[in-house]
């Protein structure tokens, strides 16, 4: 959230800096800095904040005091992005004194919301009696890692069987037994810990063999 005072324009550091340098003038233990480390601050911002006054007032603004600015800010600006690295890393500063140091604070990311659920299921037959189910499956926007598990029970009844896993919206499924009239299979989005709803397809062989999706509704994966 915001940016830290040493990231904007010389006014904003000439300000920032000072306010930097007086929280941390007696109190800096409090944010995880040393004695020596305070004092080599106000040392420094000091020399930028003279340097600034000198090179901004328009009677004593010459080349030389301009030059002067830049190489204290310079030196101010890389002094302060150490220290802050150092407050980052203390893990007894909260965030509101990281903001009161002028420093910025890092959103914390929302948790990307668990995958969605397979749909718009399709099997497409090929001559070796093997199918190759494809589907869609609406995830949150951003969410990488997404793998489907796919499970398989023969006929109407019994218990699923798990076939494996894909990193795409397709599975090739070559181990259908010969004569099966109909295939239920229940697919499920995985990413890390987090898992979406199950689908089920049932997928009957007609006449011709050729295999048709007649049923499609969400399940709850029966007992493998």
């Amino acid at each position: 959230m915001g940016k830290s005072f040493f990231t904007g324009t010389d006014h904003e550091l000439y300000l920032g800096s000072d306010n930097f340098a007086t929280r941390i003038l007696t109190a800096f233990a409090t944010y995880g800095l040393t004695s020596a480390q305070s004092t080599a601050y106000q040392t420094l911002n000091t020399t930028w904040r003279n340097a600034y006054e000198v090179a901004n007032e328009p009677v004593t603004r010459t080349q030389s005091t301009v030059a002067a600015k830049n190489t204290a800010r310079a030196q101010i600006k890389t002094m302060s992005s150490n220290l802050a690295k150092i407050v980052e890393g203390t893990a007894t500063v909260t965030n509101q004194q990281k903001l009161d140091l002028g420093l910025s604070v890092r959103a914390t990311p929302a948790p990307v919301p668990a995958p969605g659920t397979p749909s718009d299921f399709k099997v497409v037959l090929s001559v070796d009696g093997s199918i190759e189910l494809k589907w869609k499956c609406n995830n949150p926007k951003g969410a990488g890692g997404t793998l489907y598990q796919v499970w398989r029970r023969i006929g109407g009844v019994g218990e699923f069987t798990y076939l494996g896993g894909s990193g795409q919206k397709r599975f090739h499924d070559a181990t259908i037994p010969f004569g099966s009239n109909s295939v239920t299979y229940q697919i499920q989005a995985v990413r890390s810990t987090v898992v979406g709803a199950w689908a089920q397809y049932n997928v009957n062989f007609g006449v011709a063999g050729e295999p048709v999706v007649t049923e499609e509704t969400t399940a709850t994966k029966l007992a493998a």
